[in-house]
C-alpha cells in the first residue's frame, strides 16, 4: 500500500475521490490504495463524506461493524487503532481529527 501523486489530466474537482469498486481514495492529489485495509477504507470514507461534523461511535460501529453488538469497551479501542493507522498511511495530507464524547470529527486543513 503506498501514497502516489496524481498527475494533473488525472485530478477532477472536487478535492475528493471515493471509488468503492477498487477501493481508493484521493484527497487532495494523493491516491490511497485501500484494498487490503477495507475497514480503514470504510472509515476514511465516513470521514469525508461527514466532513466538518461530528460522527458517533455508533454510526461508524455500524458500518464497519455491521454484525456485531456494539461495546464501548471492545470497539472504541478498535476505532481509535484505525484512526491512528489513517493517520500513519495519510501523513501527507494535512487533517485533523477531535475525539468527543459524542464521537469523532474530520477536517481538512
Amino acid at each position: 500500500m503506498k501514497c502516489v501523486t496524481l498527475k494533473p489530466h488525472l485530478q477532477t474537482p472536487p478535492n475528493i475521490i471515493i471509488n468503492d469498486d477498487l477501493f481508493i481514495i484521493g484527497i487532495n492529489g494523493k491516491i490511497f490504495d485501500l484494498h487490503e485495509k477495507v475497514k480503514l477504507y470504510k472509515l476514511l470514507k465516513i470521514f469525508l463524506i461527514n466532513q466538518n461534523q461530528i460522527v458517533s461511535k455508533q454510526e461508524i460501529f455500524s458500518e464497519i461493524w455491521p454484525d456485531e453488538k456494539f461495546l464501548p469497551r471492545t470497539h472504541t479501542p478498535r476505532i481509535y487503532d484505525i484512526i491512528k493507522r489513517i493517520k500513519n498511511l495519510c501523513n501527507e495530507v494535512e487533517f485533523t481529527i477531535t475525539n468527543s464524547k459524542q464521537g469523532y470529527e474530520f477536517k481538512l486543513i
